[in-house]
């Protein structure tokens, strides 16, 4: 009688712990745009321009209308990831790239939040509908993918 009882507390408490949710989240939930910083350099003998990676010196990034300092002073950048404001539909980014500053603009859509898992919770992906600047550093800016979720990929060049 005795054994039994041992042997009903041991299942129950084998069953209790087994029941423990030990999983972790395993997808990628950080939804961010990836920057690529360009140039454009002549082939001296085709004559023509072809693309390139830009090295920064240099670079601080914050954000506009918040406190958020997300490079400081970084430097050999040639790529960033920048998070967008899930409640705007414009987010807004300072860069000081080797002391020119200038302010990119960046407008998207937020798309809904899909369910992941219990673990992963939700996320919301954007899509870039636009972007100016006030070009003091950029000469020209391309969007290479609209879709910002968590696939990594160039979402925008920045050509100086």
């Amino acid at each position: 009688m005795k054994l039994n009882r041992l042997i009903n507390i041991f299942l129950l408490a084998s069953f209790l712990l087994s029941c423990n949710s030990s999983e972790e989240c395993r997808e990628e939930t950080d939804v961010k745009m990836t920057v690529d910083f360009m140039t454009r350099t002549l082939d001296t003998k085709s004559g023509i321009y072809k693309n390139a990676v830009l090295i920064i010196d240099s670079l601080t990034v914050k954000g506009l209308d918040s406190d958020s300092l997300i490079y400081n002073n970084s430097k050999k950048v040639k790529s960033i990831a920048l998070p967008l404001r899930i409640g705007n539909t414009e987010t807004a980014f300072e860069f000081r790239i080797n002391n020119i500053t200038d302010t990119l603009y960046f407008q998207h859509s937020n798309n809904d939040q899909y369910f992941i898992s219990l673990e992963c919770g939700c996320v919301v992906t954007h899509e870039i509908l636009g972007v100016s600047t006030t070009a003091h550093f950029s000469d020209s800016i391309i969007i290479n993918n609209k879709d910002v979720n968590n696939i990594e990929t160039t979402h925008i060049q920045i050509f100086n």
